[in-house]
């Protein structure tokens, strides 16, 4: 199943997203309605409700395990944790460092 719904999926992690909530929208109540018409003797329409909020919460499910294991997996270097170089405020030439009396870090103060 994983396959099959990554296959018409889209391939951004918003738009999985995306489609998880709606499926996760139209699926809850069709389940719930299935149930209730199941439980209240609707028979078959009743089935029928339930099989296809079931099947779309499944939908829904796998998608949202599909963009938690991409995050999972995706590198440790993202744009905030990667090297800094002196055009992004590293050492500039004219700036010292200093300790800040109230917390202890080192700032930076024009000279």
């Amino acid at each position: 199943m994983y396959d099959l719904i990554h296959r018409f999926a889209p391939s951004s992690p918003a738009g999985r997203t995306a489609v998880a909530i709606v499926a996760s929208l139209v699926g809850v109540p069709a389940a719930v309605l299935g149930l209730l018409m199941v439980l209240g003797g609707g028979g078959l329409a009743g089935l029928a409700f339930l099989f296809v909020g079931l099947a779309t919460l499944a939908v829904a499910g796998t998608l949202t395990l599909g963009v938690v294991r991409q995050a999972n997996a995706a590198p440790d270097a993202t744009p905030l944790t990667a090297p800094r170089t002196d055009n992004d405020g590293g050492n500039r030439p004219g700036r010292r460092r200093r300790r800040s009396r109230r917390f202890g870090a080192a700032t930076r103060r024009a000279t």
